[in-house]
């Protein structure tokens, strides 16, 4: 059953890679975005080790700070921002926790899908290896 299921999820996956292009739009700053606040919470499926992980975001425009946590992983760290618009942001990944266990420096595409929900893209730190693609949920 569990083989049926991440099956079902990397046919998902790979359609919303189909039909899903990235666009950036060059806006610098390294605070949250405000639209943001809020906790969101996915998984994510990894191609090349053919794996899939939780995801928790915390955007928390108090303190100013981004914190990424991968609980199956376990690791996390921040994401700085480096270009968004009205539908995409686009973070730098540093890994503070758990460095043995994930890649630091990666770059993390979202991509608004509604007001709930956000398609995620990792990217290896040479930003042209796109690596996992997965959803995140507004909590």
């Amino acid at each position: 059953m569990k083989q049926w299921f991440n099956f079902l999820k990397y046919i998902l996956v790979v359609l919303f890679i189909l039909l899903s292009q990235i666009s950036c739009k060059s806006i610098s700053s390294e605070s949250p975005p405000s639209n943001l606040s809020s906790v969101w919470k996915g998984a994510a499926y990894q191609f090349d080790v053919s794996e899939s992980w939780d995801i928790v975001v915390s955007f928390d425009q108090t303190k100013q700070q981004t914190v990424i946590k991968y609980p199956s992983l376990n690791c996390g760290g921040y994401w700085s921002l480096l270009d968004s618009d009205e539908e995409m942001f686009e973070f730098r990944e540093v890994i503070t926790e758990g460095q043995n266990e994930c890649t630091n420096n990666g770059r993390v595409v979202l991509k608004k899908k509604d007001d709930v929900t956000f398609e995620f893209y990792y990217f290896w730190p040479d930003d042209q290896t796109f690596s996992a693609y997965g959803l995140v949920f507004k909590r």
